[in-house]
């Protein structure tokens, strides 16, 4: 039964075991190569913070179809009757996301590797602000959707972002009409420090008719997709075809364009301070031996990270962002021009990967 096969299974997420020396070795690199922290500690809490963050309410529970909900139900419990969504939300069966099998985003958000590697090298005053998301208590109790975050709850940690997270408020049942307000997403996904501010980029870039909702659950889905989906990231941005002359000449620079159009988010990308967007020139000859290669770099910047945040250059909602640089093939033949749109998930390079978010390819002659 549901309840058999998913009461034996457990969540074996465990903190990732990192030795003292590469702990040390890895912050002394980021201070070197970015000057994204400071000696004392990786992050602080902004001035002020902590009181913008409002406590959990008190708990009145709930009773649903003869179940007593609380803060401490667990998502199996919700399971019995709402199959499909429990399925979706913890095994991201039947999808793309590449974590099927294993959950989506919202079911990992307390327990994923980066999180946890995260939580490793950042200071201890940080990680209150990082569980209010990742480990949300009560949502509802934030009375400041677009600037304040929950504070993080101490049942069920395991489960993330889990069924009661959006649909209990402390005394009662949140049904999905009530969960249609994109300004309910602003609660995790926006934030007055601007480490994430996708709610008011959406209020104010987007020009199209979706909602949060409607982009990312479509049709009632709990599989929340985004960039961990692949067909999903790779209709975020296009890429034009690349131009150059009609007539290449061997040593003598030419002139090579593209455009990069977000026609598919509804928010800027890269989503938050964390994401980097690659777009990645190369030049191959006929043995697919790369002789060139450029790279267009698009990222938040975050006055945490010694950045400043004015030099932030992203792609926004509906925005097109056209490159041009010069090219050289000193040797005559037959060459193939690649564009290559890469996401890094994590441009401190802490448990890094990269989505690949699609090419484009033009094949030349040199003279």
């Amino acid at each position: 039964t549901l309840i058999d096969e998913v009461m034996s299974w457990t969540v074996m997420y465990s903190k990732k075991v990192f030795e003292i020396p590469v702990l040390v070795r890895s912050l002394f690199i980021i201070v070197l190569l970015g000057g994204w922290v400071n000696s004392a500690s990786a992050f602080s809490i902004p001035d002020g913070y902590r009181g913008s963050i409002n406590p959990q309410s008190k708990e009145e529970r709930a009773f649903h179809n003869g179940i007593t909900v609380s803060f401490a139900t667990r998502a199996v419990e919700c399971g019995v009757c709402h199959q499909k969504e429990f399925y979706d939300w913890r095994y991201a069966l039947n999808s793309d996301l590449d974590g099927i099998g294993v959950g989506t985003y919202h079911a990992q958000s307390s327990t994923e590797e980066m999180y946890m590697a995260m939580l490793n090298v950042i200071d201890q005053s940080f990680h209150f602000y990082c569980k209010g998301c990742h480990e949300s208590g009560n949502v509802w109790s934030v009375a400041d959707n677009v600037n304040d975050i929950p504070a993080p709850r101490t049942q069920n940690i395991d489960e993330g972002i889990n069924c009661v997270v959006c649909h209990y408020d402390g005394s009662t049942l949140v049904t999905r009409n009530d969960l249609k307000d994109p300004l309910f997403c602003a609660t995790c996904h926006n934030e007055e420090s601007s480490f994430t501010d996708t709610y008011t980029e959406w209020l104010n870039d987007y020009q199209g008719t979706l909602t949060c909702q409607q982009c990312h659950m479509k049709k009632g889905s709990h599989l929340f997709r985004g960039l961990h989906s692949i067909s999903f990231a790779r209709n975020a941005v296009s890429i034009s075809q690349p131009r150059i002359p009609d007539h290449v000449v061997a040593g003598t620079p030419f002139d090579i364009q593209f455009n990069l159009k977000n026609y598919g988010a509804g928010h800027s990308v890269p989503v938050d301070l964390l994401r980097k967007l690659r777009a990645r020139v190369s030049i191959v000859n006929s043995t697919n031996t790369e002789i060139s290669s450029y790279e267009k770099i698009f990222y938040k910047r975050f006055a945490f990270f010694g950045e400043d945040p004015s030099e932030t250059e992203v792609i926004k909602a509906g925005e097109k962002k056209s490159i041009a640089f010069p090219g050289v093939v000193n040797d005559p033949g037959i060459y193939t021009l690649k564009v290559e749109l890469l996401q890094d998930l994590n441009r401190l390079n802490i448990m890094n990967s990269t989505i690949f978010m699609g090419a484009v390819y033009k094949t030349f002659i040199v003279h």
